[in-house]
Formats: C-alpha cells, sequence, structure tokens
C-alpha cells in the first residue's frame, strides 16, 4: 500500500506545500538528497559511525576501527547491511576484548556461533595487526560552562522557530550541528537555503 497510495499522497503533499509557500524547501532538500557524496561508505571512515567508540582506548579504539572497516568491506562484497555481518554491540565488545584465539572469541559476549565459524580467522587476523592505538587522535574537549549557556540558547531559538511554522526542530538543526556552530563552525544546514532565511542569522548573533 506504500506504492499503491505514493502517487496520492504526493499530490496531496505538493497542494498543501504551494499553499502554505514551501514548495521551494522540499525541493531544495530532495536536491540534497540526490548528492551522491551521501551514499558513499569509505571503509576507512566507517568508524564514524560507531556508537560507543568514545568508551574505549588506546589498542581497542583502533582496533574498533579497523574492525568497522573490515566490517563494511564485508558487508559490500555480501550486499548486506552491515549490522548482518556484525552488530556494533558486538564489534564494541570485541574490541574491548581483544581475543587471540578461536576460543577467546568465541568467549566475547553475545558473539554468534556462526559469525566465529564463518569469519573467524578474518577476525582474528584484523585484531592481530591492529596498532597500539590510534595516531594523532585527540577527543573534543566537552563543552565548558559558558559554551553550554550558548548551545541551550540556540537549542531555544531553534525550538521555537520551529514550533512557530509546525515543524520538528530537527528538520530545522540537529543538536551536532548546533554544537559545531558554539565552536566556530558554521557548515551546518541551518546556516544555509531555506533555514538560513528561517533563523541563521539569529543562531549567528547568539554565538557571537
Amino acid at each position: 500500500d506504500d506504492v499503491r497510495y505514493l502517487l496520492i499522497i504526493q499530490e496531496q503533499l505538493a497542494e498543501r506545500l504551494d499553499a502554505e509557500g514551501r514548495s521551494a524547501w522540499a525541493e531544495e532538500d530532495c536536491a540534497a538528497l540526490l548528492d551522491p557524496r551521501l551514499y558513499r561508505n569509505p571503509p576507512l571512515d566507517a568508524w564514524e559511525r560507531l556508537k560507543g567508540l568514545r568508551r574505549l582506548q588506546g589498542r581497542s579504539r583502533a582496533a574498533a576501527r579497523a574492525l568497522a572497516a573490515w566490517r563494511e568491506t564485508t558487508a559490500e562484497s555480501l550486499n548486506r547491511p552491515r549490522r548482518w555481518v556484525m552488530s556494533d554491540e558486538q564489534l564494541l565488545a570485541l574490541a574491548a576484548r581483544l581475543p587471540r584465539t578461536h576460543e577467546q572469541l568465541a568467549a566475547v559476549s553475545g558473539m554468534p556461533a556462526g559469525l566465529v565459524r564463518r569469519r573467524g580467522d578474518e577476525l582474528l587476523e584484523v585484531l592481530a595487526q591492529t596498532p597500539d592505538s590510534v595516531a594523532n587522535e585527540i577527543d573534543p574537549l566537552p563543552l565548558d560552562a559558558d559554551e553550554k549557556a550558548c548551545l541551550a540558547e540556540l537549542v531555544a531559538l531553534v525550538r521555537a522557530a520551529a514550533e512557530s511554522i509546525g515543524l520538528e526542530p530537527e528538520v530545522l538543526a540537529t543538536r551536532g550541528e548546533l554544537t559545531a556552530a558554539v565552536r566556530g563552525s558554521y557548515d551546518g544546514r541551518v546556516f544555509g537555503g531555506w533555514r538560513a532565511g528561517i533563523l541563521g542569522a539569529q543562531l549567528r548573533a547568539a554565538v557571537a
């Protein structure tokens, strides 16, 4: 039914966008989604999507990054979602334990027996080649009190603007984009296109 009624829904949404003067907003966002760069997943950058990586340090963090690259390459070769190869939780548990043998690998919490049987040699090889640490990597410092206050002000501005036009705040700006703005980076969507016309100047003024 999502296909059966898709064109009907599209027509209804298009009418509402036209009535509210927001057709250009939708066109802009749809055009951005056509950028091929959004869908490229270089294996060496796969670690950036790992949640919980910062809990690991030293060789364990380096192992997580190496395992993420291995998982990305393996998923592409199999044409399967990466989580079907190995979940984030399994990957991080493996990196934390750093097993050296098949027995140790099988003993890692949550590690599927099938994965150990099919890919155990590959996983142990990835871990064996992992360096002791990730060179030249420095975690960003946490926000200080002034930066937290500024972030709270930006969040409030976004919420108020979103409420006034009937959108969810995340459609205008994510917390990550606002945090980057607090630290001087204005690459977020909210500082360009139709979003900038709504509250880009207000956000810049609040950060200044």
